[in-house]
């Protein structure tokens, strides 16, 4: 009888070991499946991400060091970098979050990483409808939107000059205001707009609301972080493989076309600004002649590729002043904020 005791004590605690030992490996696997939702995620895990994860918030590492957030679910947000000519990386970046909470990535024209098929599908659809090119004059030629434009028709922007180059914050305030204020009425963009055949400006705007002690929503890799309003204009390093952005706008931006936020911020990293014509040469870069294509991102404009005349154009040489807007450009604003206006729909794919 004492065996069959001492067996059966013997057994119990086996039992126990193993039953410690099931529950501690589920444990285990609970840690690393909470583990596997924190992120960063990279293109080929984001796929294998579980459903049951909340990827808000989270971040997405992509190839080329780019890191980008995953906005709430209905948003997205763009990344669009200036570069200096001879650049070979993508100069946009998005990540689209569907209502269903799917995620969808691209850069350039394509989607590279997607978790659930709706995002993809809606991601594959905006890209699919770009370039335009507007069919008002055979004068006017080729634009491209981020199908997405203020409510208000107003850019309003604050800045913090903290990094920027050593011409004064009052005279980095002026210049970048300058830069802002070509694409308001009755500037250089009305003389563009001409061209197309109109007599007027579209009801878009800027405007300046104050310095701020606080910085972009820029990441150091030219990605884009959580969303944060107002909107910053503002200076800081920008560590791309290649040393070739000059500067990033990260758009917010709803599945129903309205723009949150958007945030710009100069490369100081390792970068000779000025705004004076004087000092311009073979290694240093016009800030306003950058900011001008900067803040034509925030009033909802892409890049143009193929007209090197644009603004939009995604490249840029040092000692180089581009301040006037083209016809191009122009089309661009008309397309998203010149209502009622019949020959803006006649918009097709190169």
């Amino acid at each position: 009888m004492k065996n069959s005791n001492r067996r059966l004590t013997i057994a119990l605690a086996a039992s126990g070991v193993l039953a410690l030992s099931m529950l501690s490996g589920a444990q285990a696997a609970a840690g690393s499946s909470e583990t596997s939702c924190s992120g960063p995620f990279t293109a080929e895990t984001l796929a294998t991400v579980p459903v049951s994860c909340d990827l808000t918030g989270k971040t997405v590492e992509l190839a080329d060091g780019v890191m980008m957030v995953i906005p709430a679910p209905g948003s997205g947000v763009t990344a669009s970098a200036y570069e200096e000519s001879g650049a070979t990386g993508e100069t946009d970046t998005s990540v689209l979050r569907a209502e269903d909470g799917s995620v969808a990535v691209s850069q350039g024209q394509k989607v590279i990483a997607h978790r659930g098929d709706a995002a993809r599908k809606a991601l594959t659809a905006r890209l699919s409808d770009t370039p335009h090119t507007q069919k008002l004059l055979s004068s006017c030629t080729s634009f491209d939107t981020l199908d997405h434009s203020w409510p208000s028709h107003e850019y309003g922007w604050v800045l913090n000059p903290l990094g920027g180059p050593a011409i004064g914050d009052q005279t980095i305030e002026n210049y970048l205001d300058i830069a802002a204020t070509r694409w308001n009425p009755n500037v250089t963009g009305s003389t563009a707009a001409n061209a197309c055949g109109h007599d007027w400006w579209p009801s878009y705007g800027t405007k300046f609301l104050g310095q701020v002690p606080y910085g972009t929503t820029v990441n150091t890799s030219g990605g884009c972080d959580w969303i944060s309003s107002p909107s910053v204009v503002g200076f800081g390093a920008i560590n791309d493989p290649e040393n070739t952005k000059l500067a990033v706008a990260c758009s917010y931006w709803g599945i129903g076309s309205s723009i949150a936020d958007v945030d710009i911020k100069f490369d100081n990293s390792n970068r000779n600004w000025t705004v004076f014509s004087s000092q311009l040469g073979p290694e240093v870069w016009d800030l306003t002649s950058v900011a001008v294509h900067e803040f034509g991102h925030a009033a909802g404009l892409a890049h143009t590729p193929s007209d090197s005349s644009n603004v939009m154009y995604p490249y840029i040489d040092p000692g180089v002043m581009k301040w006037d807007i083209s016809i191009g450009d122009a089309s661009g604003i008309y397309a998203i904020y010149g209502e009622d206006i019949p020959a803006l729909s006649a918009r097709t794919q190169r």
